[in-house]
């Protein structure tokens, strides 16, 4: 229970810095709007140089902490000497970021805010796609093996019942299911008949009746 509540948590932080991503993202291409539209409008210097600040502000946020995921996955990659696809992602963010603060800074040349926080952003969108799936893969497994009996109930040569571990199962064994029990092992009914719950296999969600001889 507590490793799910720590995932949900952790979940929640991502949505919460892919929120922001989106936000500054948005608001930053707008100014660029404006700022694009001032080329054949004659925006003012002082309106100029407000939008490009507001722009490095908001910009700066979107790498600093939205994008501090991509920074600290090329540290550790770094450290650990496995180069991976999040550090030539931090370069060119690193490189955008820089170069857009100094244009901003000298009052001229292009600045890069609008595309590093939609890169930011997109990047984001698509490594919460790729932890859902991981997500739900893990589950399917933690699934799987929380239907896995540990333990099953096998059936002497002199017709005695022992409880005994799975791995001390071997072939040939004669093992005694019950109503309700999960099925330990693949094997072919020697006596009784019943209706199986085969929907984790085949999909079919009705109960499938089997009978002596059945396998």
């Amino acid at each position: 229970v507590s490793a799910r509540a720590a995932r949900k948590q952790e979940d929640r932080r991502f949505l919460v810095r892919l929120a922001v991503a989106g936000a500054c993202a948005a608001n930053v291409m707008l100014l660029f709007l404006a700022l694009y539209a001032g080329l054949f409008a004659d925006i003012e210097r002082e309106f100029e140089s407000m939008f490009r600040w507001l722009s490095m502000a908001m910009g700066m946020l979107c790498l600093l902490w939205p994008g501090q995921e991509f920074f600290k996955n090329a540290w550790h990659s770094i450290r650990s000497r496995t180069p991976h696809l999040d550090l030539p992602i931090s370069i060119a963010l690193a490189v955008g970021g820089l170069c857009g603060t100094i244009n901003v800074i000298r009052g001229e040349g292009h600045v890069y805010f609008d595309s590093l926080a939609g890169l930011v952003f997109l990047l984001l969108v698509g490594r919460w796609i790729q932890r859902r799936q991981q997500r739900w893969a893990a589950d399917a497994v933690e699934l799987l093996f929380s239907l896995t009996p540990t333990s099953t109930r096998r059936v002497t040569p002199s017709g005695e019942i022992e409880e005994v571990s799975i791995q001390s199962v071997q072939r040939g064994d004669v093992l005694e299911v019950r109503a309700g029990d999960s099925i330990p092992a693949d094997g072919k009914i020697v006596l009784g008949e019943s209706q199986v719950d085969e929907s984790l296999l085949t999909g079919e969600s009705r109960p499938v009746r089997v009978r002596t001889g059945d396998r």
